[in-house]
């Protein structure tokens, strides 16, 4: 499977953090999720969530889900590559 870790050499790596989740002796499932929330979205990109709310905003990238009164913003994997050539963060690709 091809991954390619969104990172630059100030910041985490999807796959640093699945070796990280794995050294605490969690169960990581190898699969790569299709919709990330803001909230780990941020964690993975390392980037506050009001920075992510705000380029998702001007830029138009994620989309929200509502529930009631409930709000949520989802992002790919594809948009979450989309923000870190927005934000000016280089994108790694490891094979």
């Amino acid at each position: 499977m091809d991954r390619t870790p969104l990172t630059d050499h100030n910041h985490r790596t999807c796959t640093d953090i699945e070796v990280g989740a794995a050294a605490q002796g969690k169960v990581m499932n190898n699969q790569v999720p299709r919709y990330f929330t803001q909230a780990r979205a941020s964690l993975l990109l390392d980037m506050p969530e009001a920075e992510l709310d705000r380029i998702s905003k001007e830029s138009g990238v994620g989309h929200v889900e509502r529930a009631g009164n409930e709000k949520e913003t989802y992002f790919t994997y594809e948009e979450l590559q989309r923000i870190c050539e927005l934000a000016g963060r280089p994108i790694e690709t490891v094979h």
